[in-house]
């Protein structure tokens, strides 16, 4: 290689020492640098936790409240597919998806039930003379009396046009 023996074994012994003096510096020192690795390891998650709350925080939110309407729309939908739009009370799809429930319940508690259907006589007459709003505004009427009249346990329904039903406990 072209370096004297005496030198080239006077580097190798002193890097030799070098590295006993480094395995025994570590040695001595494992225990303090075993606890500077925790510390910056641990350091390192927390800013790195911090990042992310601070990167995705708003984002969380968001998302939440994108839920929570998406909640409420369902809800609403819900709500509409089975009322009536005008008065408020359930339709004929509720009423004609839960009248069995309602006459087995019946049977089951020995219990009878009362139907009464309402229709109202000349209600085309006040549609067609004092207008559509008028006739809206006897319908509604026509519901808040009957949601007056009723238990909670009874159940009021538009068929449709000027007709009712009420099922009573």
């Amino acid at each position: 290689v072209g370096l004297d023996a005496s030198v080239a074994n006077a580097t190798l012994s002193g890097y030799a020492a070098l590295g006993q003096r480094i395995s025994a510096f570590a040695t001595e020192r494992s225990d303090e640098m075993l606890s500077l690795h925790r510390t910056l390891f641990f350091a390192t998650i927390g800013v790195i936790v911090l990042v992310a709350l601070f990167i995705f925080r708003p984002m969380s939110k968001a998302i939440l409240r994108k839920t929570h309407e998406l909640v409420d729309a369902r809800n609403s939908m819900a709500f509409i597919a089975v009322h009536d739009g005008l008065t408020g009370l359930h339709n004929r799809t509720f009423l004609t998806d839960h009248f069995d429930t309602l006459i087995k319940g019946a049977h089951r508690r020995r219990e009878r039930l009362a139907v009464i259907q309402l229709d109202l006589d000349r209600f085309k007459q006040i549609n067609d003379t004092l207008g559509h709003a008028a006739g809206d505004y006897v319908l509604v009427v026509t519901a808040q009396r009957m949601r007056d009249s009723c238990r909670a346990s009874d159940l009021c329904a538009r068929l449709g046009g000027d007709e009712f039903v009420m099922i009573l406990n």
